[in-house]
């Protein structure tokens, strides 16, 4: 799998410690708020942002994982997901793009 970029697996790990603890990791909010757009188009930051408010007010049961690895998991593969349609999405623009130079030139 593809490792997941620092800035990202922070917000994980505190949403986790968030998660398991139900106490509120110093800064998580601006953690979240200062992710790049790697993610494309910002839906990680939309996210993450929904799990923080869902944690905050208690919505804790509204995530099916059994402990803290299994919610860790889930954050990771939701992470993933987005991530790997927005490079597949890149690489056929840029392969579309290609094959219209080509074509013109």
């Amino acid at each position: 799998m593809d490792e997941i970029p620092s800035g990202e697996q922070r917000v994980i790990d505190e949403l986790v410690e968030f998660w398991q603890t139900r106490y509120l990791p110093r800064d998580l909010a601006t953690h979240i708020d200062r992710l790049s757009s790697s993610w494309g188009n910002n839906r990680g930051v939309s996210f993450f942002r929904q799990v923080y408010e869902d944690l905050r007010t208690d919505k804790r049961s509204w995530y099916a994982a059994s402990s803290a690895s299994e919610f860790q998991r889930f954050l990771e593969a939701e992470y993933r997901q987005p991530t790997q349609a927005y490079a597949e999405r890149r690489s056929q623009e840029k392969a579309q793009g290609t094959r219209g130079e080509r074509k013109e030139g």
